[in-house]
This record gives structure tokens, sequence and C-alpha cells, in this order.
């Protein structure tokens, strides 16, 4: 496996990604109808338009996308907030994540970030914990859009 700069020719392989995980995983936890409109938002065109501001590393293995995830600085300050984390259905819980978020923490790290934020779903949240990201504010309280504000200082 080989993490990687996204490229434009990835986009089509991560939008079926995302769509995956918001219509076959996140709806254990959010609404079916929330995530089916959701998940319209995220074609190869808005992939690649999503990617213009963003540092974004993929995983491949064999030509074929498994991962995704994106870093972007948050306005005005030395923080920064992970956009998108996404891992292919068919190969959660093989490290693969682990390995998109250390390369995100570390371009964080070159970028002087203080403070990397991520808006975790439900579903994810366990995940980021094992990796020691934190509740903002100490506790587990979901936002208006259904979301764990969690934190790890770098």
């Amino acid at each position: 496996m080989i993490v990687e700069p996204y490229q434009d020719a990835y986009a089509e392989a991560i939008a079926k990604i995302i769509r995956r995980n918001l219509l076959e995983v996140n709806t254990e936890d959010y609404d079916l109808e929330e995530m089916t409109e959701f998940a319209k938002g995220f074609r190869p065109q808005d992939i690649i338009r999503l990617n213009l501001d963003r540092d974004t590393l993929v995983v491949t293995e064999d030509s074929q996308v498994l991962a995704t995830g994106s870093i972007r600085q948050v306005v005005g300050t030395a923080d920064f907030m992970v956009w998108t984390m996404f891992v292919d259905p068919d190969h959660h819980r093989h490290g693969i994540g682990s390995m998109i978020m250390a390369g995100l923490e570390a371009i964080a790290r070159e970028k002087d970030c203080q403070r990397l934020i991520v808006p975790s779903s439900i579903t994810a949240a366990q995940f980021y914990e094992a990796l020691n990201y934190s509740y903002s504010g100490g506790k587990p309280v979901l936002d208006d859009d259904k979301l764990y504000r969690m934190e790890k200082v770098l």
C-alpha cells in the first residue's frame, strides 16, 4: 500500500468510496434519506472542485484507491481541520485509516499546525479516539450537523 498525494484521476474512485461509506456504513447511525441526499454532493466533479484548496492524500494498492483524507487550514488560526477521511468499506479495519491520518498529521505539522480538528460522525468517533483525538470541551456532544467535534494537539 502506498500513501500518495491526490490526483484528479482518482476523483471517480474517491467519489465511489465516499458514497459507499455514507450509504452503507454511516446509515447505521444516520437516516438513510439524509445520507442519500448528502451523497449526491460527492460526484467526481465535486471531488475535483473540493480538492482545489485542500491537502489530500490517498492510499492505493495495485493502482486501486482504497482511502482518502484531506485537511485545510482554519482561516485566521494555526489550526487545521480534517475535511474528508474515508476508507473503502471492503478495507475497513486494516490500518488504512490510521495510515491516512498519520500522513495528514505529518502535513499539518509541516505547516506549523497547532491543533487538528475533526468533525467526526457518530460512526467514526471510536476510530478517532483510538488515534488519541479527544472531544472538544471534554465531552461527546453532537453539534447541529450531528457530528462530534474532536481534536488533537500536534
